[in-house]
């Protein structure tokens, strides 16, 4: 009783006076957290023996080798309040500030109402100003080392200074040993960290100072919106578009905001944010992304919507006709593809060959599927044939034919193909075939079909095959195809879809059950995303206990996948290697460095304040 009463005291000690090291008497994480938690679920028992191992290490003081070992449990243990807390209190004492803060932060999500909430509440917000203030002062420090370095740029070197297109790839970069082009790299690094922090003036005012002449407030704006939507905070990159005055920094930081929202179930936003790119090929090639997410999802009528709502270029009207058409065929609504492919081919030459991509998918809807075959046998046999156009028409083409009904149209395209030696049109059989199959029925030929496609080829298909077979009813294939992907991401969102789509006097039950498997699934991908779905769905079915399980979940998995990433940030997993007091050392004079550790520093506080907002 006295060395938990002890424990918790040094623990307070710890968070009061803020310091990340007692010079005696520290007790073990093991006997700290008795003293703090509230009655955590039994772990499992290979996660008790890690987590037993670690708390070892912590008693002998060996932090590296005790977060280790709870990083471990906690990968077989992904919410237990026990690991979560001993993994921010190793990493405290290790001096990592980023993953302590955001393991502190996970511990709470999952124990709210922990006896020492309070107190950890307080180490969370002396961290927070602790990081927030880091990035300053080693962007201070990367300028003191930039100003020691001998034989400074040229004027011309300076104005050839360019930022480049993902900051991030300069991360691991050897710095070559040139003093220029050290010093053409600091500059890039300084800039890019003051501009990650929010310092806009700042970084104006540096550029300014070092004649970096092409370097605009619109273009730094648009990097921190970036940075913004990577972390999350689309609010926040709206804010920062409306201070954007060049249309073409407008396009890219938005052309940033929509592919973002599309990838975070956000496409009703994303729709509004097309309306606002300038540039008409961008548009289209954001109208094409999010139509394609319409069509995979069945939802056509949305995508049409879209469709109709903008105005397009004829070419682009029609590459985009050809998607609705074969999203009206997946969902068996034959006579609206009808229609649109009857305007598809009233706009197109069928004697022009180039023009074998849409002609002939429009034939296929219409029920000539023998012309479409006459028209691609035609298109093969001619002297200087383009087999690159060919192999592209057979995406749309095969798909068109299998929904419509005409599979017997299909074989001889297929013989066509296996004609064909490159490896694209190799490729393009494998992923094919399975497509034939579904529409007859054979289903363990799906499933090895998909399979032989590269697992990035695979879950591509994958998604496209879900969708039918649900349009069909066939939830037992449906279930077995999922579980071909290697993706539990993949697997944890297509049957929360799934679980969505059910019917039938068992569908409660199965729903249940759908659910737990995704759950899990999600916990593993760390899908902050899939998570919130997941408790909006079973709220909405009344599933209390389920909508709370995932709900808590995604709160926690918000700061364990920040955690994940921070740590593999070399800049940001333990700035200790390098600082005494956060002076820095051993650099050997290399401020680029430093600069980019400020940069991965200044990220941190813009994620941590996303996550917050979208809590």
């Amino acid at each position: 009783m006295k060395k938990t009463m002890r424990a918790s005291i040094y623990f307070k000690i710890c968070v009061f006076f803020q310091v990340l090291f007692l010079t005696a008497g520290l007790a073990s994480a093991q006997t700290a957290e008795k003293a703090q938690v509230q009655t955590p679920p039994a772990l499992s028992e290979p996660a008790r023996q890690l987590l037993q191992r670690g708390i070892v290490a912590a008693d002998a003081k060996e932090w590296t080798v005790a977060t280790q070992y709870f990083f471990q449990a906690q990968k077989l243990e992904p919410l237990h309040p026990k690991v979560l807390f001993n993994l921010g209190f190793s990493n405290l004492h290790e001096g990592r500030d980023v993953p302590a803060d955001l393991w502190l932060r996970a511990y709470l999500a999952v124990n709210p109402q922990a006896a020492n909430a309070a107190q950890v509440q307080k180490e969370i917000q002396r961290l927070d100003v602790t990081i927030d203030a880091t990035s300053g002062k080693l962007i201070s420090e990367a300028i003191t080392q930039l100003g020691d370095l001998a034989d400074p740029m040229s004027n011309a070197e300076k104005e050839a200074f360019q930022m480049p297109a993902d900051p991030s790839a300069m991360q691991g970069q050897r710095v070559p040993p040139d003093m220029a082009e050290r010093k053409r790299n600091t500059l890039g690094a300084i800039l890019f960290a003051q501009t990650a922090t929010g310092r806009i003036t700042e970084a104006l005012n540096f550029a300014a100072r070092m004649n970096l002449a092409n370097v605009s407030e619109d273009s730094l704006r648009r990097y921190f919106g970036q940075i913004q939507v990577d972390a999350g905070d689309f609010e926040g990159a709206a804010l920062t578009l409306k201070d954007i005055q060049s249309s073409s920094e407008r396009d890219m930081l938005l052309y940033s905001m929509i592919i973002g929202e599309i990838a975070a179930e956000r496409p009703d936003l994303a729709e509004i944010q097309i309306a606002l790119v300038s540039g008409a090929q961008e548009k289209t090639n954001l109208l094409n992304i999010l139509m394609l997410k319409y069509v995979r999802q069945l939802e056509v009528e949305k995508a049409e919507r879209i469709f109709l709502s903008q105005y397009l270029l004829q070419d682009e009207r029609l590459t985009l006709l050809v998607r609705l058409i074969a999203g009206y065929l997946k969902k068996d609504m034959p006579e609206k593809a009808k229609a649109l492919a009857q305007e598809l081919l009233n706009a197109s030459d069928p004697a022009d060959l180039k023009q074998i991509d849409r002609v002939s998918v429009a034939l296929a809807a219409l029920g000539r599927g023998a012309e479409a075959v006459q028209l691609v046998q035609k298109a093969v046999a001619q002297p200087k044939r383009d087999e690159t156009q060919i192999i592209g028409t057979y995406n749309f083409l095969i798909p068109c034919l299998c929904w419509s009904g005409q599979t017997d149209a299909v074989p001889p395209l297929l013989s066509i193909l296996e004609s064909f030696k490159s490896q694209a049109a190799q490729d393009q059989l494998k992923s094919l075939r399975p497509i034939l199959y579904t529409e007859t029925g054979e289903f363990e030929k799906v499933l090895n079909g998909l399979r032989e496609n590269a697992p990035e080829v695979r879950d591509h298909l994958i998604v496209s095959h879900f969708w039918r077979l649900v349009q069909k009813k066939l939830y037992g294939p449906t279930a077995k195809m999922a579980l071909v992907s290697d993706s539990d991401l993949v697997k944890s969102r297509l049957f929360l879809k799934l679980a969505n789509a059910v019917t039938g006097p068992e569908a409660g039950f199965q729903k249940r059950e759908l659910r737990e498997k995704a759950f899990g699934w999600a916990l593993t991908a760390q899908d902050v995303v899939g998570l919130k779905q997941l408790a909006q769905d079973a709220s909405r079915d009344a599933d209390g206990e389920m909508a709370a399980l995932a709900g808590q979940a995604a709160k926690a998995v918000t700061w364990i996948e920040l955690a994940d990433y921070f740590t593999r940030v070399p800049a940001t997993s333990n700035l200790k290697n390098h600082t005494e007091t956060f002076k820095l050392k051993g650099f050997d004079m290399i401020p680029y460095e430093t600069a980019l550790a400020a940069l991965e520093w200044g990220r941190v506080s813009v994620y941590i304040r996303a996550r917050e907002r979208n809590q």
